[in-house]
């Protein structure tokens, strides 16, 4: 196959994907307006050390604690700022010249995304979100 060859053929794909996805899109748009029937269309992604753990793990227990007591621990909190400076600067005297980053607790934010996971999951299973918050534009 030559390289003209190649790129007509590329062209003609990608073309009749997106002509594919926009009717799909298109026919859920109009027939029943519920834009969150494309989400099993589309797979959610997923955060595998979140999944990992997700299952016969003692942070299941802490999850269901913290919203049954609607307590979330102070340590869950608490972040610790790291000042890194950047590379290759001609001078480090300016604040510009350094990248901070937070880092956060870490049994925390898996939590949290476990947590707002399950309200996600159950405000489309109880049908809890108008149609009209999701628009096809």
């Amino acid at each position: 196959m030559s390289v003209e060859n190649h790129k007509v053929f590329r062209a003609a794909v990608k073309a009749a994907k997106r002509k594919f996805f926009n009717e799909h899109i298109e026919e859920i748009a109009t027939t029943n307006k519920r834009p969150w029937d494309l989400m099993d269309w589309v797979k959610e992604c997923k955060n595998p050390p979140c999944k990992a753990i997700q299952f016969n793990d003692i942070f299941i227990t802490v999850a269901n604690r913290c919203i049954e007591s609607g307590h979330w621990p102070k340590h869950f909190k608490e972040s610790m700022s790291v000042i890194i400076s950047k590379l290759n600067k001609p001078s480090y005297s300016t604040p510009k010249v350094f990248r901070p980053i937070v880092l956060l607790n870490t049994p925390g934010k898996l939590i949290e995304k476990m947590i707002s996971n399950r309200f996600q999951h159950n405000m489309i299973k109880y049908d809890l979100v108008n149609a009209n918050q999701m628009a096809l534009h």
